[in-house]
């Protein structure tokens, strides 16, 4: 995407988008240590797990990216 297209964007012109395609998904965390824990740990445990697998069967990566203040 050049900066024309990007600049647009910021201007709420959502035409003429050139198409980014990307084999990976991500999925980005951020909250303080105690905030989320028990989501958290529900996400990793149970529901990431889930998402990789379905990822992986349509040949797309799986991400997921953590920030813990």
């Amino acid at each position: 995407m050049n900066a024309g297209h990007r600049h647009a964007l910021l201007r709420g012109e959502f035409t003429n988008i050139p198409v980014d395609r990307s084999n990976v998904v991500r999925v980005f965390i951020s909250s303080t240590f105690a905030d989320m824990s028990m989501e958290r740990d529900a996400l990793l445990d149970k529901a990431f797990p889930d998402v990789q697998a379905f990822c992986q069967k349509l040949g797309l990566v799986f991400e997921v990216s953590e920030t813990i203040s």
